[in-house]
């Protein structure tokens, strides 16, 4: 899905340098890096009230802007005042993560003068653990995709310039570039089965394994398996998902057909809220929350030093509000 292109100067219209002809190279050119952000069959529809913005949504000016499509409204997330940074992952969307800092440059060692986006990475990018990470320079978003969900493997400079998710060692792709090349991400239903191209990889879906059919352009961009007699439980929790689980403490949501469960007491000694510290369900520590706290709801949230406080403003009859009768968040009348 990336190449890498080598600018070519025109004899005809610039003049060649000395010692190169027509066609040839030039050897002061500038690699030109192409790096393209992997597109979802999921997230990607809207509502009305959205007006355009899709359930994954977008990061613009350090916030993440996705729809709720139950709600029929656009949530909005700062994540900078959260201490976060907007990041476009492949398979949620636009989400407010803490990023790491990482090394980086493709196999030229990357230019010292390569774009980066307002996180710092570059467009090389790095991998972190099975997590790709780079820059997406034409958008100005940070983009992240952990590979080991895809089952692919993060590796630089394998299958595409810098960081990128690639077939795993020993893997041998289904079919030759060619055909990927043909289906492209929108792909084709062929027997009842879902066909596309991502990662250079061919993904093949049998629909009627699932009690779907395989259609195009109707639950998803492109051939994939729609309809069936009932939903499954993915198809209720979505991007957004919820927080469940005993106690409610753990944040459930969906990548795809695939469930993702986090237990926030064990990941991060925090609590499972839902937009609060990130889009949809996510885990909330001390650290992302912060003495000043936040408001989920009418509860104010905060921090004690390293223990999680919250109280339930409705109780009282009163309304949870950030630096408006006390410091951070507070119940207000």
């Amino acid at each position: 899905m990336r190449r890498a292109r080598w600018a070519v100067l025109v004899c005809g219209l610039w003049g060649c340098g000395p010692g190169t002809s027509a066609g040839d190279p030039d050897p002061d050119a500038v690699p030109i890096h192409v790096k393209d952000t992997p597109g979802s069959k999921t997230g990607n529809e809207s509502s009305p009230g959205c007006n355009g913005v899709t359930e994954r949504g977008e990061c613009k000016d350090g916030r993440a802007i996705t729809c709720d499509l139950t709600r029929d409204k656009v949530n909005t997330i700062d994540c900078v005042a959260i201490g976060r940074t907007c990041v476009s992952d492949v398979n949620r969307g636009a989400s407010c993560e803490m990023v790491p800092t990482g090394g980086g440059g493709g196999a030229d060692g990357g230019s010292s003068e390569e774009t980066t986006c307002a996180s710092g990475v570059t467009l090389a990018g790095f991998c972190a653990g099975t997590t790709a990470i780079w820059c997406a320079t034409s958008t100005g978003e940070t983009v992240t995709w952990d590979c080991a969900m895809d089952g692919l493997a993060c590796k630089v400079d394998d299958c595409g310039y810098g960081a990128y998710c690639c077939a795993q060692s020993g893997m041998t792709p289904p079919m030759m570039t060619s055909e990927c090349d043909r289906l492209g991400l929108a792909g084709e239903c062929a027997s009842g089965v879902a066909r596309w191209c991502a990662a250079g990889t061919i993904q093949e879906v049998n629909c009627a394994s699932q009690g779907k059919t395989c259609e195009v352009d109707t639950c998803a961009f492109g051939a994939y398996c729609c309809g069936g007699p009932t939903m499954n439980e993915c198809d209720t929790l979505g991007l957004r998902g919820e927080c469940g689980g005993t106690g409610g403490n753990t944040a459930r949501w969906c990548a795809g057909s695939t469930l993702i469960e986090t237990d926030c007491a064990t990941s991060t000694s925090g609590v499972c809220l839902v937009d609060v510290c990130g889009t949809g369900a996510s885990c909330c520590s001390c650290e992302a929350l912060g003495e000043e706290g936040r408001c989920a709801g009418t509860t104010a949230w905060w921090c004690d030093g390293t223990t999680i406080r919250h109280e339930d403003c409705a109780a009282s009859g009163q309304t949870c509000k950030v630096n408006t009768c006390g410091n951070g968040a507070y119940c207000c009348d």
